[in-house]
């Protein structure tokens, strides 16, 4: 008579079936917490060097705005309005890895239904096929700029003024 441990099997190969459900659930359980987890930081990294774009956009365009009292004339989604650049960093490009950035300087002669009257309003829309990424623009960028989002377009907001001279 040999004398076995308790509870080890000699000469045993491989795993229940029991054992095997056990271990794939494990893993899913896993799989499950970790995925969302790493998308979020995929998309993260990808929003803060954009956000950060935002803000030197935003910046620039203040400069350009004390320097001539006036904002940047609207542009074309993807290029940077006239005179802007001289404001922006060496080599700054408003086209970027699936999203273009646009300058918008809108005249709303009707106003906005909270100030009727005719009014400006200036800001930096990125136009995007992304709304995870939009989505976290704009919540790293909220405390900075208020922002309107449509269907592929996330505009943050630098002015909304009242104009006498429409």
């Amino acid at each position: 008579m040999t004398w076995e441990p308790k509870g080890v099997t000699f000469g045993r190969k491989g795993m229940t079936v029991v054992e095997l459900l056990f271990s794939l659930l494990l893993l899913a359980t896993v799989l499950r917490v970790a995925i969302p987890q790493m998308q979020l930081r995929a998309v993260m990294s990808r929003a803060s060097p954009l956000a950060e774009a935002i803000v030197q956009v935003g910046a620039a365009a203040v400069r350009f705005q004390a320097e001539s009292g006036a904002w940047p004339p609207d542009s074309a989604p993807g290029e940077v309005p006239t005179g802007l650049m001289a404001h922006l960093p060496p080599g700054f490009t408003f086209q970027g890895d699936g999203f273009d950035m646009d300058w918008d300087h809108w005249y709303l002669p009707n106003g906005v239904p909270e100030q009727p009257r005719p009014s400006s309003l200036v800001g930096i829309s990125i136009v995007m096929d992304d709304p995870a990424l939009g989505t976290v623009l704009q919540e790293l960028l909220e405390d900075r700029f208020p922002s309107i989002s449509l269907p592929g377009k996330y505009m943050f907001l630098l002015d909304l003024r009242e104009r006498d001279d429409i």
